[in-house]
């Protein structure tokens, strides 16, 4: 999959295909899109290079503030 979506993602983004949306671009992992576009999504859309840091964490819970116990 990585060397077709690398071979294949600069003609995608000429012809826009109606699946090449910005929910399936966000969706692709970083070691699936060329350089050259993870440095221009990272310019206009905020792409992280780190795919752990990709992931947003929920909001944080009173009882994680309070160390798991509720008061």
């Amino acid at each position: 999959m990585k060397p077709w979506t690398l071979s294949n993602w600069a003609r995608w983004e000429e012809e826009k295909p109606h699946w090449f949306t910005d929910t399936w671009i966000d969706g692709a992992p970083n070691r699936f899109v060329p350089y050259e576009f993870r440095v221009k999504y990272k310019k206009i859309k905020g792409r992280v290079d780190d795919d752990r840091l990709k992931k947003r964490r929920g909001s944080i819970g009173v009882k994680e503030i309070l160390g798991g116990v509720e008061r």
